[in-house]
């Protein structure tokens, strides 16, 4: 089981890393030919001294196919936030040495880099930040408990994807700490099945960003369509923000709640498309 100090500073962390995934593009990148199918491309440099600014630790500097390459070492573990710009190619991490973050801004592009994706992860952050406000002042009387306002979310490597569940459960991911496991620490049902959807993706459960329609512990089932009317706005405004390309839903709930589409029954429209409320 993962200690609550743990969780917190490995759930910063992620929170840092998605939040850079959203800043990057071209203005950001030191290669001139960037493009969005490699989006972490040229971004090592400016994405390193951001973590560090916001998670702490060292700074370090490999090569990588005759180029260098900067990485960050927090809590004794190394955390890449651009390794995916390689497509799975070696890393040799051992060979790295510490550098300075002064050091590393001594070149005008770097800083002029640094200060526009510096400013972008405030904004997305600020945004979240409003949001969680927002949350934390819906009034959904005797039908929850616990209004979540911190963690509302779990974030994947990037926002490519989104899932969208129904409501936190009072053993699930909120207490856990991890999306998809209980308290217990073991997988949720819900988790094996999503897993098994996401492998024919090539996409791996917890690098997926996680998120409920419904912002607090129902007290009782019958309420959640009220509580969804309730929580709408909030999940639209949390949608617009993270931008994803791809938005599924799990049950009736947060499916009704973001298509225009009336339906009687899940079957109705399960297996199909739709644009989506907040994109």
């Amino acid at each position: 089981m993962i200690d609550s100090l743990k969780r917190q500073r490995m759930s910063s962390i992620a929170k840092i890393r998605n939040t850079l995934s959203v800043g990057w593009s071209r203005e950001t990148s030191y290669f001139d030919n960037w493009s969005p199918n490699n989006p972490s491309a040229g971004q090592c440099a400016v994405s390193a001294l951001i973590l560090q600014d916001h998670c702490g630790g060292e700074i370090r500097k490999c090569m990588v196919a005759g180029a260098p390459h900067y990485f960050n070492i927090i809590n004794d573990q190394v955390v890449d936030s651009t390794a995916g710009q390689f497509d799975g190619g070696e890393i040799e991490y051992h060979t790295s040495a510490v550098r300075e973050k002064g050091r590393i801004l001594r070149h005008a592009d770097t800083l002029q880099r640094y200060e526009l994706l510096h400013m972008r992860v405030v904004q997305f952050l600020a945004e979240l930040d409003q949001v969680a406000d927002e949350i934390a002042s819906v009034d959904y009387g005797c039908m929850g408990d616990d209004c979540l306002q911190e963690q509302t979310i779990w974030f994947g490597d990037n926002n490519d994807i989104v899932i969208i569940g129904e409501a936190p459960a009072r053993t699930g991911w909120v207490k856990s700490g991890v999306a998809w496991h209980n308290t217990d620490g073991k997988l949720l049902p819900s988790g094996v099945i999503m897993q098994k959807l996401l492998s024919i993706l090539d996409k791996e459960l917890l690098s997926v960003t996680f998120l409920e329609a419904i912002k607090c512990f129902p007290s009782d089932r019958r309420h959640l369509k009220k509580l969804a009317q309730l929580y709408q706005p909030t999940l639209e405004r949390q949608i617009k923000i993270l931008r994803p390309k791809l938005v599924l839903t799990m049950g009736a709930i947060p499916t009704q709640m973001l298509i225009d589409r009336p339906f009687q029954r899940l079957t109705d429209v399960a297996g199909k498309s739709f644009s989506v409320h907040g994109t």
